[in-house]
């Protein structure tokens, strides 16, 4: 083996044994041959050992255990440890196209401006049979991106890794969204599409726990979006309100374990220290018919809204004009508007909506939640599917509906009159925040779900 390999490729096992061979042979098999590979055992208690002890006579491989520290951690170590100018993970349980060095190798050499390279990939299950073709969007602005890379399998230019401070150890998940918002403001990131990986989708793997991820990338979004809000003044909460057009008459007065629409809102609203006022409009006078809810907080207000802007054919900008006009008069903060139909939102929530505005030049920024099934579209008497994916399952990442949960926004757009603007940036929240109460089927489902007695805790 070279002393200085071009590529370090580093497989991560814990408790992988069932799967890590195929992934070391992925990396044996490579089309380029200037590669180290650093087999890293975190703590397993399955053969994971035994498999790596099987190619210690390897020039090119080093065996490393670590004691249960952690993904990111175990990355740090890979990290400090790898000799090659780029470096790639690949966890236990996936592998690699023979190509992807050779291929993702090619693009980096061509482009010194680039941090990281990744591809498309190919969703395979248990056994290893391929289910979803999952396609990358290219990134035409580093801003402008619902999901950022994975964290496994992309290419990263080591040195840069390096200058940036490596991964956050304390993270527990997201570490390619801590990774992506590192280099993005000093690097550019390219994707390719072509297929050039197999990710497993099994029980074990951090696939299936979306609330560990949801804590996470809130958590580094927070970090990120820390000393950036120090300059963004003032940031108001708008909860729009109204006695007609919905299934029920002032709906907001609908009662969940003993609080109503509105209050639970309001209480939402104020575990968050983002908001500098909290605004309820209605074209009922809220303040007369439920004296107590100004007083659950000094930054709780109330504006009256005239009746004719209620109207499901009535742009709310006018409203939200009125409110910025008084509480924003130089247009210059951010607003954001809470809807009590969606009554099961965590605070988190509302503060990544905002996070996400001020880490990106989007004019807005919504939560979505993810479409899982199939989308067809009427042309000339016909439905034609829209998301259908090469291997006969869609691509869960093309398409997204609003999950009428948050939108926040910069005041100044509605000086252009649309308060979302022209480039509108997603979130993806859970299913359970997304719960739309539209019917008193729904009112009553809200009621009797023991789950839904409170915020949702994630």
């Amino acid at each position: 083996m070279s002393l200085s390999p071009k590529y370090s490729v580093y497989v991560v096992s814990h408790n992988y044994g069932h799967f890590v061979e195929k992934a070391i042979k992925s990396v044996l098999s490579q089309t380029v041959d200037n590669w180290e590979l650093l087999l890293i055992n975190d703590n397993s208690s399955d053969n994971t050992k035994e498999v790596f002890n099987k190619y210690s006579d390897d020039k090119r491989i080093r065996i490393f255990d670590t004691n249960g520290i952690g993904l990111n951690a175990v990355c740090n170590h890979a990290l400090n440890n790898a000799m090659g100018e780029y470096l790639i993970r690949l966890d236990g349980d996936d592998y690699f196209d023979e190509n992807i060095l050779l291929i993702l190798g090619n693009y980096m050499e061509k482009d010194s401006s680039l941090g990281i390279v990744y591809s498309d990939f190919f969703l395979v299950d248990e056994d290893g049979k391929k289910f979803s073709y999952e396609f990358t969007r290219k990134i035409k602005k580093n801003e402008n991106v619902l999901e950022p890379p994975n964290g496994a399998c992309c290419l990263i230019d080591r040195q840069k890794l390096i200058r940036i401070g490596g991964y956050s150890e304390d993270l527990k998940a997201q570490d390619g969204l801590d990774l992506w918002l590192k280099m993005k403001d000093n690097y550019r990131t390219k994707n390719v599409n072509l297929p050039l990986y197999y990710y497993r989708r099994h029980g074990k793997n951090l696939t299936e726990t979306p609330y560990k991820i949801i804590n996470a990338r809130q958590e580094i979004k927070d970090r990120k979006a820390k000393p950036l809000l120090k300059s963004v003044a003032p940031i108001i909460a708008v909860i729009p309100c109204r006695k007609n057009f919905d299934f029920v008459k002032s709906l907001w007065s609908q009662e969940i374990h003993g609080q109503t629409l509105l209050e639970r809102d309001v209480r939402t609203c104020i575990k968050s220290d983002y908001f500098s006022k909290i605004i309820i409009t209605s074209d009922e006078n809220i303040p007369e018919i439920y004296p107590n809810i100004l007083n659950i907080d000094p930054r709780v207000s109330f504006e009256l809204r005239e009746k004719n802007l209620t109207s499901k054919s009535t742009k709310i900008e006018k409203t939200l004009n009125q409110i910025a006009s008084k509480y924003d008069p130089k247009y210059e903060g951010i607003m954001l508007i809470r809807y009590i139909q969606t009554p099961f939102i965590n605070h988190k929530t509302l503060e990544e909506a905002i996070n996400s505005l001020v880490i990106s030049n989007n004019d807005s920024t919504m939560a979505v939640e993810k479409i899982r099934h199939e989308i067809f579209q009427n042309k000339n008497e016909e439905l034609i599917q829209l998301n259908s994916s090469l291997l006969g399952e869609i691509n869960v990442s093309d398409f997204y509906r609003d999950s009428a949960t948050c939108v926040a926004f910069r005041s100044k757009n509605l000086l252009s009159g649309y308060f979302r603007g022209k480039q509108i940036l997603g979130f993806p929240v859970s299913a359970a925040e997304s719960f739309f109460i539209n019917s008193f089927q729904d009112l009553d489902i809200a009621r009797y779900s023991g789950l839904l007695n409170k915020e949702i805790e994630i």
